[in-house]
């Protein structure tokens, strides 16, 4: 380690560093520190100290997007920030604090903190930018018209086929039969093809992925209750009316969790 000082030349402290990493990344500090070894006459240790904390940032970023998403929201915020703030610590105190303690004993000069807090502010923006231009390229677009298209076709198809326990109420039992197998049932099983070709959509979030789940377990619910009911109306018993009853509560449940109740 360095053993002369240089008092005309400035240095980040711990605590500087410290900070402008917990915003900014090992990154930042890899710059900081790079910094340091300038001043200290140590231009190799300096580049590498750099490419080190870039590095280090980019693989960082690159666990975080393998990562489930559920996962990461499961994390506090400042839980990934104090971790490899703390590593930068420890590294700075084995590596940079002795020549930084010498250079305060004998009157050296450190950089204000707001300059390290702006250099990290600046490094901070850099790697929003780079994330976001990351996402936008790499990332295919949602095409939320194809989706949203798809979803009326379902409501519409929906809306008909549940037409079926109105006529239970009027219809003869010959339009109750035609309606519960032509304009019912049918209509289910498309809408569970709609479902699937929604499911092949590049880049469709997972939220409507989960939603697309619920509608085709909702889809299947409505023909399994469906068929019952036919099955009621051609041997004329209330023997399925549990198994309807009981139908119709998980169907209720699946809507509650559709509109997030």
């Amino acid at each position: 380690m360095i053993e002369e000082t240089f008092e005309n030349r400035k240095l980040f402290s711990e605590k500087e560093v410290f900070i402008a990493t917990f915003f900014g990344g090992p990154v930042v500090a890899g710059y900081l520190m790079g910094q340091n070894y300038k001043a200290l006459d140590e231009t190799g240790l300096a580049n590498r100290s750099f490419i080190i904390g870039l590095m280090s940032s980019i693989l960082m970023y690159a666990a975080l997007f393998l990562l489930p998403d559920n996962f990461i929201e499961s994390i506090p915020t400042a839980i990934i920030p104090g971790i490899y703030t703390f590593i930068i610590v420890l590294i700075f105190q084995k590596y940079q604090k002795p020549a930084v303690v010498l250079h305060k004993e004998n009157g050296g000069e450190f950089y204000s903190g707001w300059k390290a807090a702006g250099i990290g502010g600046i490094f901070l923006l850099v790697q929003l930018a780079v994330i976001f231009l990351f996402i936008y390229i790499m990332i295919p677009d949602f095409q939320a018209s194809t989706y949203d298209k798809g979803m009326e076709e379902f409501s519409k198809n929906e809306t008909e086929a549940l037409k079926a326990y109105d006529i239970l109420q009027t219809g003869t039992e010959e339009q109750i039969l035609f309606h519960l197998k032509e304009n019912g049932i049918d209509l289910w099983k498309q809408n569970l093809d709609i479902l699937d070709d929604l499911d092949k959509i590049d880049g469709l979030p997972d939220e409507l992925r989960m939603q697309d789940a619920l509608l085709r377990r909702y889809c299947n619910l409505r023909i399994v209750s469906y068929r019952i009911i036919e099955k009621m109306i051609l041997e004329q018993s209330d023997e399925f009316v549990p198994k309807l009853d009981f139908l119709q509560n998980e169907i209720d449940i699946v809507l509650n969790n559709l509109s997030g109740e």
